[in-house]
C-alpha cells in the first residue's frame, strides 16, 4: 500500500496510453498494477527512472525550457544523457576542487568564459602580432573601436591594422589614423594607392623570398 502524487500518478497514465499505442492492445491488469506499486511513494524524478527502465516506447523527454523567475533569475530546464552528467561532474571537480557547494549557475557561468575565451575569432590573435611602430594599447584601441571587423567589408577574417594615411606619406601612428581592413581590403586599397603594376612586383617579392625561408 502508499499513496501516489498527482504528477506520478500522470505519468503512469500517459505510459499505459503510450504502450497500448506501441502494443496494439491494453497492459494487463496485473502489469499496470505491477507499475503503480513501484511508483507508490516514488518522487517525479524516481518515477521517469522506473518508467523509463519499463517502456518498450521512447520515451519523450521534457522539451527544453526557459522560464523568468525574478528579474534577474531565469529558470532553464533541458533533457540530458548520462554521458553529459559524466562530463559535467569532471569539470566541476576540476574547476573548483575544494569547492563542492558550487551552485549549476556558477559552474555554467564558468564553461562559457572559458568556451567563450576559446572561440575567439583570428583578429584578436592578429593584434598579439603586433603592428610595426604601434603600441599594443593602441593595437588595442583599434580592435576594441573597430570591433575585431574589417571597417570595409564588416567580416571578422583576418583583420589586420591599416595606416588611412601611410607612414611612407606621412601618416602618422596615432589612433585615429589607424583602421582595421581585412587581408583581401587591405591589398585592395594598396592597389589603389600605387598601382597594379607597383602591388604585384611587391607581391611577387614576398613570394620569393617566402619560397626561399621555406
Amino acid at each position: 500500500s502508499g499513496s501516489l502524487d498527482l504528477t506520478v500518478l500522470g505519468m503512469a497514465k500517459t505510459h499505459f496510453n503510450q504502450e497500448r499505442k506501441v502494443r496494439k492492445c491494453e497492459m494487463s491488469p496485473s502489469e499496470k498494477l505491477s507499475v503503480l506499486k513501484e511508483l507508490s511513494e516514488a518522487t517525479v524524478s524516481e518515477a521517469q527512472k522506473i518508467i523509463f527502465a519499463k517502456a518498450t516506447y521512447k520515451p519523450e523527454l521534457r522539451p527544453d525550457s526557459i522560464k523568468r523567475v525574478s528579474e534577474e533569475n531565469l529558470e532553464m530546464r533541458f533533457a540530458s544523457d548520462e554521458e553529459l552528467l559524466v562530463k559535467v561532474t569532471k569539470l566541476k571537480n576540476r574547476l573548483f576542487r575544494g569547492k563542492p557547494q558550487v551552485s549549476m549557475n556558477e559552474l555554467f557561468h564558468q564553461i562559457c568564459e572559458l568556451a567563450l575565451k576559446a572561440s575567439e575569432p583570428k583578429a584578436a590573435s592578429t593584434q598579439k602580432r603586433g603592428t610595426k611602430g604601434v603600441s599594443k594599447a593602441t593595437e588595442q584601441a583599434v580592435f576594441a573601436r573597430d570591433q575585431e571587423r574589417c571597417c570595409n567589408c564588416g567580416t571578422e577574417e583576418l583583420a589586420q591594422i591599416d595606416h588611412r594615411v601611410l607612414r611612407s606619406c606621412g601618416g602618422s601612428n596615432d589612433l585615429e589614423n589607424l583602421r582595421l581592413l581585412c587581408r583581401a581590403c587591405n591589398q585592395r586599397a594598396a592597389i589603389e594607392f600605387f598601382g597594379v603594376e607597383k602591388m604585384d612586383e611587391f607581391l611577387s617579392r614576398k613570394s620569393d623570398e617566402s619560397a626561399l625561408a621555406q
